[in-house]
């Protein structure tokens, strides 16, 4: 039982480290820490909302110097 015990722990810890490693990779590639909780286990994140998508589009466009148009709906 015990040594059993000890290898649930050294499995843990191991995917502890493959877990540190994986985030500083991903770090390294966005230059940011990930919102901690989209790395929670059981998080389901949240979908934007219409004026969340249009706020984020208009710090796009205004971060690469881009002009928004809108598109008319077709009706038929």
């Amino acid at each position: 039982m015990a040594r059993l015990l000890q290898q649930d722990r050294a499995n843990a810890d191991i995917v502890l480290a493959w877990r540190i490693e994986e985030m500083r990779l991903r770090t390294k590639m966005q230059r940011q820490l990930p919102d901690v909780r989209t790395l929670l286990i059981g998080h389901t994140p949240q979908r934007q909302s219409v004026a969340e998508q249009r706020k984020v589009m208009h710090q796009l466009a205004e971060q690469y110097g881009l002009q928004l148009t809108t598109k008319k709906k077709d009706m038929h």
